[in-house]
């Protein structure tokens, strides 16, 4: 059964309501075109791709996740994968992902530096929109700082670096909170423009697959050098 989880208090216009979307049956199967609001509105299959940033450089290895902005008109404001986003109408995934990560992070590499890592099916209502997803997943290694990302303020508030070993006792219920770094993309009164922040479960988009958990194991996979990481 697709994951479900609780509804963010609000939902707000996206002026990309009417780009074009394929629609697919619950197998991933293509079944018609409908625009990104009809798709949200009627509650349609339709395909994603999410990307993770992995930093086994970086302290005992870090992921690399975005809080939505506050504009967002699903789930605004809570922290969800780095980089994630709708395929475009006859776009296959892996150049989804390779577009999306220059969009979202000004990050522009090769397709060949991406890892599959998994396709995942997702289901979550949010206010009036029932989001139905299929998700192709790829993870890439980049031990850049959070500061040396070039973040599209319209779609990201702030970047997080969560260490993969605190997330994982996080995502688990093994302990309540963990203190990440945190890089803000708008810094309004000249509020700094990095620090740290207390994160608890409540900030993460809910899953019921056990997601976030899965996602810091593979993040320690990778730092020990593994060469089969799925999710």
């Amino acid at each position: 059964m697709p994951p479900h989880g609780p509804s963010p208090s609000t939902a707000k216009k996206n002026p990309m309501s009417d780009e074009l979307l394929d629609v697919c049956d619950d197998n991933g199967c293509h079944v018609a075109e409908a625009t990104r609001s009809e798709v949200h509105e009627q509650g349609l299959w339709h395909k994603t791709v999410h990307v993770w940033v992995f930093a086994p450089g970086l302290g005992d290895g870090h992921v690399l996740f975005q809080q939505r902005s506050a504009g967002k008109d699903i789930a605004p404001g809570m922290i969800d994968v780095a980089v994630g986003g709708h395929l475009n109408k006859g776009e296959n995934p892996l150049a989804g992902a390779v577009r999306e990560l220059g969009e979202e992070l000004g990050l522009h590499v090769p397709a060949s530096r991406l890892r599959f890592l998994g396709v995942r099916q997702s289901a979550h209502r949010f206010g009036q929109f029932v989001d139905r997803e299929i998700q192709t997943v790829y993870g890439i290694v980049d031990n850049r700082g959070l500061e040396d990302y070039s973040v599209a303020a319209e779609e990201i508030a702030a970047i997080v670096h969560v260490p993969a070993g605190d997330g994982l006792e996080l995502f688990l219920g093994r302990v309540n909170r963990l203190v990440a770094p945190v890089f803000y993309s708008t810094n309004p009164g000249n509020a700094p423009a990095t620090g740290t922040r207390v994160l608890t479960n409540a900030d993460f988009l809910p899953s019921v697959d056990g997601y976030f958990a899965r996602v810091c194991l593979a993040a320690q996979h990778v730092r020990r050098g593994d060469a089969d990481v799925l999710l």
